[in-house]
């Protein structure tokens, strides 16, 4: 009887201490490629399938962030909608993902606590959304954009994705910095007032670019007309997959065509034909 009472105690505190590393596992934050396959390894697909657009092959070990761990589902195979280090946007599939309960802010092998931060609370994802009439912010080595104090490590246009290690990372003057590590792997420090929380780009409606025009692309208008007697500009050329943030969908309407208001990832705004467009989340 008292074996019996062991085992149920053993299996009931087996529960408990499961319960939160579960609910961890099929949640939002960094997570690492674990794949079983031999060669240790899985694939970036555009929708959740394996039968979608093939977007490229990420070793075990390579980070990843989780945006929806249930992003989708084929026959008996459950995809995570992730985002890829080097930009890209997709789905990989769960049982290739391991969860990172603590991530290095600089380098893997650091064995000081202090360089580790909670993935829930350290790797908020924010979006490049500078004011500046051109569109971009740069990443600093230090929090200054002083020369003789820090480095300037590169620039970053509006729409980039970043995440924020610590958003109050230091000040300089008048200006706040946040620590950030950025797509392309760097760490270093930008201008807060540059940055958007990913949550409230996700609220300005995220859509791509899927005409079906032959050649696979829209452009983007000055007005809600694309009739240059009315005086609207041809502000670019936008190729199938491009993501846009649509401001206000009934933008407007010239003749039988309407046109959503929107801001592109190069920092414009204008108008593009609605059935050029497809809601991505």
């Amino acid at each position: 009887m008292k074996r019996f009472l062991s085992a149920v105690l053993c299996l009931t505190l087996l529960l408990v201490l499961a319960a939160p590393l579960c609910a961890f596992a099929a949640g939002p934050g960094w997570y690492e490629v674990n794949s079983s396959d031999p060669y240790g390894y899985c694939y970036l697909y555009l929708e959740p399938s394996d039968s979608s657009r093939n977007l490229g092959r990420y070793d075990n070990g390579t980070r990843v962030y989780v945006q929806n761990y249930n992003g989708g589902k084929e026959g008996k195979y459950n995809y995570c909608r992730v985002q890829t280090m080097d930009g890209k946007t997709g789905y990989m599939h769960d049982y290739a993902l391991t969860p990172v309960p603590y991530a290095s802010s600089s380098s893997p092998s650091s064995s000081s606590s202090s360089d580790y931060f909670d993935s829930a609370r350290a790797y908020d994802l924010y979006v490049v959304s500078s004011d500046d009439p051109v569109g971009y912010c740069y990443l600093y080595s230090q929090p200054s954009d002083r020369d003789e104090i820090s480095r300037n490590l590169g620039r970053y246009d509006n729409g980039a994705y970043v995440y924020v290690l610590e958003y109050y990372g230091g000040r300089d003057g008048n200006f706040n910095y946040c620590r950030v590590q950025t797509m392309d792997g760097k760490t270093g420090y930008m201008h807060d007032y540059a940055l958007t929380p990913y949550a409230d780009v996700v609220d300005a409606n995220v859509y791509v670019v899927s005409s079906s025009d032959p050649y696979g692309y829209c452009y983007l208008y000055s007005m809600a007309s694309d009739r240059n007697e009315l005086g609207s500009q041809n502000l670019g050329r936008y190729d199938n997959g491009t993501r846009v943030y649509v401001l206000e969908y009934w933008g407007g309407q010239d003749g039988s065509y309407n046109y959503c208001r929107v801001k592109t990832m190069d920092g414009k705004f204008g108008y593009m034909h609605d059935y050029a467009l497809r809601k991505v989340w």
